[in-house]
């Protein structure tokens, strides 16, 4: 027989609730966030998904910042289109475990595959493309020079490479004249300069540097404590590096200034060469030495480039005028800018040092003589090199190593440069032409904020 079970209202009324409320429960539970989702980690890419802190930023600023998370502290911001941006570098691990835990293989690996980016390329293209090759991670007080001093046709490696063919053909037909000689390399002629390639004696000495015999930057190196901006600097170099060695591998290898290539050129080159330079009067007391090995008549590349350097600054190219590196070319002290390195006021300035009243006004001596010979500088290296303290490196500029007469220095706080320029102006004596050097001084410490 069938049955019904009838049930009273009030009662299918709660069942139906109860189940309401139990399937409700389940929905807020199943659509609730989860927050135990582990943050991103170092390698996630958070260089252009930031997007709230990338528009915000665009907004406020000509160059947009992109912020980056890291280990350290502050979190580190990165302009777009810059290496550590556009390269992932904030994405790297850790310089130094890195480099312990894996092999060089990986190492260059990683670095390639960077490189490979046309954004990384670009950006890689624009930071050492425009670099001065002497300022490449060089210790800066020996070539400050290239800092202080502006001229039209300033050395980079864009320069170097642009036409390296071009240029090493230009050198064969200079080096074929016999005006171009000086005498053997014991005169100067600076009207020379256009007619004896003077600008493609030096581009092809730099390219046989840094292309066929080995010469990398002098890089800066932390040994202990490294910080995580440190880590990422490591990763720069690196890749500044390899930038150079990749833009070296698109040349032919018949550029490369050999004795087996080039026997007349490199002889000739050979006689050409300073007797009285010191690395070549050091190659002398050591092949002296040696009785098997006497001094060649076809010297080692070394002083070949430097040959080519040193004669580039005698017909007249201002850059070559500039250079100087021990035991190798001397340029500055051969070109026109040779009174600016006899200077005893120069020898001085070069120098890091603590700002200081008596250094100033030793400068604005100093500007009036550069100004009569000729001589541009760069008023904002000039005023954040007497204005800033020293420090390890260059604020500025990381890669810049300092020199070890540049390690002492007083640890209180130093004088600001507004205060000491007002010392001057109380002091007195000053000049009209020294007032207005001191104005425009004032103004540029003004612009870049290192007037207060």
């Amino acid at each position: 027989m069938k049955t019904t079970l009838k049930l009273p209202p009030w009662l299918w009324a709660s069942v139906v609730g109860i189940v309401l409320v139990t399937v409700s429960i389940a929905l807020i539970y199943r659509l609730k966030p989860n927050y135990s989702v582990a943050p991103p980690s170092e390698g996630a890419n958070l260089s252009n998904e930031s997007k709230p802190v990338d528009s915000t930023l665009r907004t406020t600023s000509a160059e947009p910042l992109v912020a980056v998370e890291t280990n350290s502290t502050p979190t580190l911001t990165y302009s777009i289109g810059t290496v550590e941006e556009a390269c992932g570098i904030h994405e790297y691990p850790p310089y130094w475990d890195y480099l312990e835990d894996f092999e060089d293989s990986d190492h260059e690996e990683l670095l390639m595959r960077a490189i490979t980016s046309a954004e990384c390329r670009d950006a890689l293209d624009a930071h050492v493309g425009t670099m001065n090759p002497y300022l490449w991670g060089h210790p800066m007080v020996y070539v400050r020079q290239f800092a202080f001093v502006k001229i039209e046709n300033p050395l980079t490696f864009d320069r170097v490479f642009t036409d390296p063919t071009g240029d090493f053909a230009r050198v064969q037909f200079a080096l074929s004249r016999s005006e171009c000689l000086l005498e053997n390399g014991t005169t100067t002629n600076f009207e020379l300069k256009e007619s004896c390639n003077a600008d493609a004696l030096l581009n092809y000495a730099l390219l046989n540097r840094y292309c066929f015999h080995g010469e990398d930057s002098n890089r800066t190196y932390y040994n202990s404590d490294p910080t995580p901006e440190e880590s990422k600097l490591m990763w720069k170099q690196d890749l500044e590096e390899l930038w150079v060695r990749t833009k070296c591998k698109e040349f032919d290898s018949d550029l490369e200034l050999t004795e087996a290539r080039y026997p007349d050129l490199t002889k000739l080159l050979s006689s050409l060469a300073d007797s009285d330079s010191l690395g070549l009067a050091m190659l002398n007391v050591e092949r002296r030495r040696i009785a098997e090995r006497p001094y060649p008549e076809i010297l080692p590349s070394r002083f070949l480039i430097a040959t080519l350097i040193d004669m580039a600054a005698r017909l007249g190219d201002d850059a070559a005028a500039l250079t100087f590196q021990w035991y190798g070319e001397n340029g500055i002290n051969l070109g026109r800018f040779k009174e600016l390195e006899l200077s005893p006021l120069w020898k001085t300035l070069r120098w890091k040092r603590e700002p200081s009243q008596e250094r100033l006004l030793k400068t604005f001596h100093f500007l009036p003589t550069v100004t009569n010979a000729e001589i541009k500088f760069d008023w904002e290296w000039l005023v954040r090199h007497l204005c800033e303290p020293p420090f390890p490196y260059d604020e500025q500029d990381p890669q810049t190593r300092y020199s070890f007469s540049d390690r002492e220095y007083d640890s209180s706080e130093p004088k600001s440069c507004r205060a000491m320029i007002n010392e001057l102006y109380t002091f007195g004596g000053l000049s009209d032409s020294m007032l207005d050097l001191i104005e425009r001084f004032e103004r540029t410490a003004m612009e870049l904020d290192l007037y207060h």
